[in-house]
C-alpha cells in the first residue's frame, strides 16, 4: 500500500501527543491502537517502545522512550534527537509567541479516521468497531480535558474546594486521629503517602488503624494490599482494634468464653459491613499491582489504597541495585495515585537507626526517590524515654507535607490489640479500667 504523506504526518502528530500527554492520551488509546497501524517505521518503533514500557510498569516520558529505543538498537545514543521532532508536531505557536498544544481530541480523531479509511481491508470488524467507538468518545472531550486550564478556572475550582471545606464537605480523607488531622488536611486524591519506620515499630498496626477509621467508621472504600501478612491475620487485627476485651493472643490460642464470642460476633459484624477489601499476595510486582488495583477500582471504586510494604514489591525485572528498584517502584506508585485519583499510602522499611534517634527525611534517601516522590512522609518512632509516663509511647512524626506543616503527635500503642490511642483517650480508658 502506498505510504500517503497525510497519514505519515498524522502519525507524527499522534506520537507527539503521546509524548505531551503520556498518561491521559495513552490510557485512551493503548488497548485499541496497534503498532502495525503505523506506516512510518520510526513512528512504529516509538509506539512499540510505549507499549513495552507500559507492560513493564515504567514511567513513560521522552527520556524513558529514548532509553528503550537505544536498548532496541533503534537509536545510537542519548544524543540522537530524532524523537524530539515529534513533540514539535503536536504544538502550535500563536501570534503572541506562546506555545499551544494542539487539541487531544482532534489529533486522535484525525489519526484514527485515517486508519479506518486507509487500512479498512486490513482491520477486522472488532477493531473497526472499537476505533469508531473511541472516535465518538473523544468527540465528547471538552477542551479543558486536554489538560489546559485558564487561571480563572483554576481559581474558581480552588474557591469551590475551600468553600466545601469551610462547610464541612471536605475533599480529603482524614485519619480519624484529632491531633494528626489538625496537622494534615486529609489524604487527597493523587497523594502518595509514606509511613516509614524500623522493624517491629508498629507501621502495619498504624496503617490498619487508619483503615479502621477510614473504612469501618467513616464507611469509605479501602483496598489493603499486604505482601507480608495473610488475609486472616489482617482480619483478626481489624476486629481486635475495634474491641476492648479481645486480644490477638486470645484469638490465636482460642482462649475464648461466651463474652468474648459475643464481642467477636458484634465487632466482626461491624467490620464485615464496611467496604474494606484485602489482597494478600507475596511476590507481587508493581506492574501486576497496578493492573489489579486499576481493574478493581473500575469495578468497585476505591477511595484509598494501602500497600504493606513497599520493599516487598518487585520491580518485575533486573535492576542495577536495590536503590534503583525502589525508585522504580516509588515512581510507579506515585503515578498510580495520580492516574486513579486516589491516595496511595505505602509502608516503607527503614534500616536500623542507632540509639533513640527520631527518623528524619535523610533516612529515606537510602531508599531511592521516596523522599522526592512522596507528598506526605510519616515516621513511626517508639520512644525509649525512661521519664515517659506511658508504656509503648510512640511518636508519630509528620516529616514532610507539601500542603501543610510538619511536627509530631505522641500516641500510645497497645500491642495486644495492635491499636494506637491518642493520649487523652488513653487517660479515659485507663480511668475506666481503674474504676
Amino acid at each position: 500500500m502506498e505510504k500517503l504523506n497525510s497519514k505519515i504526518d498524522s502519525e507524527h502528530v499522534f506520537i507527539g501527543l503521546l509524548l505531551n500527554y503520556p498518561g491521559q492520551a495513552w490510557n485512551l488509546i493503548k488497548d485499541i491502537v496497534k503498532p502495525d497501524m503505523f506506516y512510518d517505521e520510526f513512528a512504529r518503533a516509538v509506539y512499540k517502545a510505549f507499549t513495552e514500557l507500559s507492560k513493564e510498569g515504567e514511567h513513560i516520558n521522552t527520556m524513558s522512550i529514548k532509553l528503550k529505543l537505544i536498548e532496541c538498537n533503534i537509536l545510537s545514543d542519548i544524543k540522537d534527537q530524532r524523537i524530539n521532532k515529534y513533540w514539535e508536531y503536536s504544538i502550535a505557536v500563536g501570534g503572541d509567541g506562546i506555545i499551544y498544544p494542539l487539541p487531544m481530541s482532534s489529533i486522535i480523531k484525525n489519526f484514527l479516521g485515517l486508519v479506518v479509511r486507509e487500512q479498512a481491508g486490513q482491520l477486522d470488524v472488532t477493531d473497526t468497531r472499537k476505533i469508531l467507538e473511541l472516535i465518538e468518545k473523544v468527540e465528547n472531550i471538552k477542551p479543558e480535558q486536554d489538560g489546559i486550564y485558564s487561571i480563572d478556572d483554576c481559581l474558581y475550582d480552588a474557591a469551590k474546594m475551600t468553600a466545601k471545606a469551610e462547610s464541612g464537605d471536605f475533599q480529603g480523607i482524614q485519619t480519624g486521629y484529632r491531633d494528626i488531622d489538625n496537622m494534615i488536611p486529609g489524604f487527597m486524591a493523587g497523594d502518595f503517602v509514606i509511613i516509614a519506620g524500623v522493624t517491629s515499630v508498629g507501621k502495619s498496626a498504624l496503617a490498619l488503624n487508619l483503615v479502621n477509621n477510614i473504612a469501618v467508621i467513616k464507611r469509605l472504600s479501602v483496598l489493603y494490599v499486604s505482601l507480608e501478612m495473610d488475609r486472616v491475620s489482617i482480619a483478626r487485627r481489624l476486629v481486635c482494634q475495634q474491641s476492648d476485651i479481645l486480644s490477638l493472643y486470645d484469638l490465636k490460642k482460642g482462649l475464648m468464653d461466651d463474652d468474648k464470642w459475643m464481642e467477636w460476633s458484634n465487632k466482626s459484624a461491624r467490620v464485615g459491613q464496611s467496604s474494606v477489601a484485602l489482597l494478600a499476595r507475596p511476590g507481587l510486582t508493581v506492574a501486576d499491582l497496578n493492573d489489579v488495583v486499576t481493574q478493581y477500582h473500575k469495578k468497585i471504586g476505591i477511595q484509598a489504597v494501602f500497600v504493606d510494604y513497599l520493599q516487598l514489591l518487585s520491580g518485575g525485572r533486573r535492576f542495577s541495585n536495590e536503590t534503583a528498584e525502589v525508585t522504580h517502584i516509588s515512581n510507579s506508585l506515585k503515578l498510580m495515585a495520580i492516574d486513579l485519583r486516589v491516595p496511595v499510602i505505602a509502608l516503607s522499611q527503614l534500616r536500623r537507626i542507632e540509639g533513640n534517634k527520631i527518623p528524619e527525611l535523610n533516612d529515606l534517601r537510602q531508599s531511592g526517590s521516596l523522599e522526592q516522590d512522596a507528598d506526605i512522609v510519616i515516621f513511626v518512632h517508639r520512644r525509649k524515654d525512661k521519664n515517659s509516663k506511658y508504656e509503648n509511647e510512640t511518636r508519630i512524626v509528620i516529616a514532610k507535607q507539601r500542603d501543610g506543616s510538619t511536627g509530631y503527635v505522641d500516641m500510645i500503642f497497645t500491642p495486644e490489640r495492635m491499636r494506637f490511642l491518642e493520649i487523652d483517650k488513653h487517660h479515659i480508658e485507663s480511668e475506666d479500667v481503674n474504676d
